[in-house]
């Protein structure tokens, strides 16, 4: 009779080494992407938080007051970027006895990811900034507020 010895070849446990480094990349890949969302949401909040306050600062001011506040350009705290805030008349006044205020932000995560239409300026390629990069005539983000303001 034949003596067969219990174990695993050498094949089964390479497969099986193969099967858990393939694991572990997928939950590492996972991981890293959790932590740019958590950044990303930070962030967010951060710059949320901001443009509402830069809104209610700008409506505690004088309406004849609120022109000056067109360009303004202001770092975020917190984060490498800047709001702008940029001042209209609004659509809907038909006298001028109305503004519209919109307030942008953009930034750079850590990962050098952009957020919004925020990064060197073609003019000057040293200053980072928001501007119109697709050339639309309308600076963008997805972290903007807009009001209107009456006199």
């Amino acid at each position: 009779m034949k003596n067969r010895e219990r174990g695993f070849t050498l094949l089964e446990v390479m497969f099986a080494a193969l099967v858990m480094v393939a694991l572990l990349v997928g939950v590492l890949s996972l991981y890293t992407s959790c932590l740019n969302l958590q950044e990303t949401a930070k962030n967010s909040f951060r710059a949320s938080f901001q443009l509402s306050s830069k809104i209610e600062e700008i409506k505690g001011t004088s309406f004849n007051g609120i022109s000056a506040y067109n360009n303004n350009r202001t770092a975020l705290n917190g984060l490498d970027g800047e709001m702008l805030v940029e001042v209209n008349p609004s659509p809907e006044s038909t006298n001028g006895d109305l503004l519209e205020v919109r307030v942008i932000a953009g930034w750079t995560q850590k990962d050098g990811s952009r957020i919004g239409e925020y990064g060197p300026n073609p003019d000057n390629s040293d200053q980072v900034e928001l501007f119109d990069m697709n050339g639309n005539g309308t600076i963008e983000s997805p972290y903007e507020l807009i009001t209107d303001i009456g006199n």
